[in-house]
């Protein structure tokens, strides 16, 4: 499993879990973590932060909801998987199945290492639009009685 964090400028972090590893809520407070002190190196453009939280796994977003506020982080959260609302990121797993056909890694740090240098050659373009679509894709959703509707 490959986690991806990315702002309008590209990718700020990318890390590959290891082998026969599962990600558990420490683990992923622990990466939160490393991100964290990669953003904070990034300069003052990053004074705001609104983490897009995927909301798949339930408890894993109850920690990460109580988490991010001790970095100073704001926590949206999409909608669960809806046809027509897919991020951005369904439409990147073939790229990146594709790209990997007939690739052999000698390690995880090969695997990160090319994992990392693949996100960072999309186009910069690629995320700046994704992340400056998010606010009209909302306001597509309405939920009413807990339940999400599409217009």
């Amino acid at each position: 499993m490959i986690t991806v964090w990315c702002d309008c400028k590209g990718i700020t972090h990318c890390e590959v879990l290891p082998r026969y590893i599962a990600l558990t809520v420490h683990l992923y407070c622990q990466r939160l973590h490393r991100t964290t002190t990669e953003v904070a190196g990034k300069g003052p453009n990053y004074v705001t932060i609104q983490f897009l939280h995927d909301p798949a796994r339930t408890l894993i977003m109850r920690v990460t909801r109580q988490k991010l506020p001790d970095f100073g982080w704001g926590v949206l959260t999409s909608p669960r998987y809806r046809p027509g609302l897919a991020p951005k990121d369904y439409e990147l797993i073939p790229t990146l199945s594709n790209a990997l056909q007939g690739k052999a890694c000698v390690d995880e740090d090969d695997l990160n290492c090319w994992s990392s240098n693949f996100f960072q050659s999309m186009p910069v373009q690629y995320y700046a639009e994704y992340i400056e679509a998010l606010p009209a894709d909302w306001q597509r959703v309405t939920v009413r009685d807990g339940n999400l509707l599409i217009s």
